[in-house]
């Protein structure tokens, strides 16, 4: 699949939507292949953990169960035989069972509670089985915010697994409020759950093989916010990478206003104080601050439908204007979930992990 990149670390551009003006840029077709992957092993210690169990726990212990519980939902929503059949089918070609069980095989998922300030939050691990060398650390931070978008087995299969297959140890929170029945604390899109990101640093000790002076972040959608956020308090991580990614939540709510009811509901003082709180949750209006060491890849589809592209463009610009190492990919006619370039954007990630870490 053809696609559209940019790199640099200094100079002025023009950049449109997929077109860049200035020949000091590196434009180029690639076509990539299929990485190898090789093992590892490295079991979260429980001294600062409330509890760890399997990700493959019931209804996720075989295939068979998954499917099942899916079967089991699906019926619930619809009574035509014929529809249920054709979802089921759709669900095995998105998650084969080999998949599924090679993964079962080959990788270390626990999940894990864990306190963030006064808050108790849920979090994950993922990573190789039998390795004897310790592993970079790759914290991802997801999108949406309470329940909506919540790393799930679907989530896990599709982009995390393949991320831990490539010798990398992943870790993850789900924020504060998710899971929880009438939490005390709630997911404030950017605010005191930013702290359960940075929390995560604290644990990594606890993980025997994980080589803590090699760190990665990456963030998809809202969790790009959490990133930059993270990273406002000097944060030891040595690469940054977005997968369509907000920047500017102010602007946002001109070609999305049905966010305007989510920060409402999640963000505190919205009401009262909303253009600052807005703005303190906008990277593009604070970035200088972060650490000039760190890379960032910004990877965005031009026809986003829920974070416009225009938001990794203003960030590349302004990382040019800082002088500031990064790489821009933008995937003609792509969506927030990139479905046409799954695999091109996968092997972007990679490559910028296994470059920088």
């Amino acid at each position: 699949m053809a696609f559209l990149f940019v790199t640099s670390k200094s100079g002025r551009f023009n950049i449109g939507v997929l077109t860049v003006l200035n020949k000091r840029y590196l434009i180029t077709l690639t076509i990539f292949s299929l990485c190898s992957v090789t093992a590892a092993t490295a079991e979260i210690e429980p001294s600062q953990l409330l509890s760890t169990d399997t990700c493959f726990r019931s209804p996720f212990g075989s295939y068979s169960e998954w499917l099942s519980m899916i079967s089991a939902n699906t019926s619930r929503r619809v009574t035509d035989e014929a529809k249920i059949q054709e979802s089921l089918s759709n669900f095995k070609s998105l998650f084969p069972e080999e998949e599924f069980e090679h993964y079962q095989q080959t990788l270390e998922c626990q999940t894990f509670r864990y306190r963030s300030g006064d808050a108790l939050v849920n979090g994950y691990v993922i990573h190789p089985k039998n390795s004897d060398r310790k592993l970079p650390v790759i914290i991802y931070n997801r999108g949406g915010n309470g329940n909506y978008g919540s790393v799930n087995m679907a989530r896990m299969v599709g982009d995390l697994f393949p991320l831990a297959a490539e010798n990398y140890i992943v870790v993850g929170t789900q924020y504060r409020g998710t899971f929880e029945r009438n939490p005390e604390h709630q997911d404030e899109f950017g605010g005191a759950d930013v702290r359960d990101v940075t929390r995560l640093f604290e644990l990594l000790p606890e993980i025997p093989l994980a080589a803590i002076d090699r760190i990665g972040m990456v963030g998809t959608s809202r969790g790009a916010m959490q990133s930059y956020l993270a990273l406002r308090n000097d944060i030891p991580v040595k690469a940054l990478a977005t997968i369509a990614g907000n920047v500017d939540l102010l602007k946002d709510l001109e070609t999305r206003p049905a966010m305007e009811k989510v920060y409402a509901n999640r963000i505190p003082n919205y009401e009262k104080n909303k253009k600052n709180e807005l703005r303190n949750r906008s990277a593009i209006h604070w970035i200088s601050e972060i650490s000039p060491e760190v890379p960032i890849l910004l990877i965005h589809g031009e026809n986003d439908e829920r974070v416009n592209a225009a938001n990794s463009i203003a960030m590349a610009e302004e990382l040019e204007r800082l002088e500031r190492e990064y790489k821009l990919v933008i995937y003609p006619q792509d969506g927030h979930d990139l479905r046409a370039n799954k695999e091109a954007a996968f092997k972007e990630l990679v490559e910028w992990f296994d470059t920088h870490l």
